[in-house]
């Protein structure tokens, strides 16, 4: 990496087709409700969670390219895979002790 420049990269979810307007904020659970919607693969949230799933599936390696992480928590999204996922971490963490 030595003698490498570095490139700035600016990512906006307009660009990707994950853009909405922002919602109000109005209470935690308005919020609950609608992050659930969207792992349900609906509501207003939806596109959001896609764009920051996809982004961090990118970021962390996982997909080859931006495009492919949007492609990757879509289908996560779809078919209930990322709601599952948390089902079982709230099962994991229902289970933790304190000793």
């Amino acid at each position: 990496m030595v003698g490498e420049k570095a490139e700035r990269l600016i990512l906006h979810p307009r660009d990707h087709g994950c853009h909405e307007a922002d919602m109000e904020w109005i209470d935690e659970a308005t919020w609950r409700q609608n992050a659930m919607a969207a792992l349900n693969n609906t509501g207003p949230l939806l596109k959001a969670a896609v764009w920051n799933a996809g982004a961090y599936l990118w970021f962390s390696g996982l997909a080859p390219t931006l495009s492919d992480g949007l492609s990757q928590a879509g289908a996560a999204l779809g078919d209930g895979k990322a709601l599952h996922s948390l089902r079982q971490l709230q099962a994991w963490r229902n289970g933790l002790t304190m000793a």
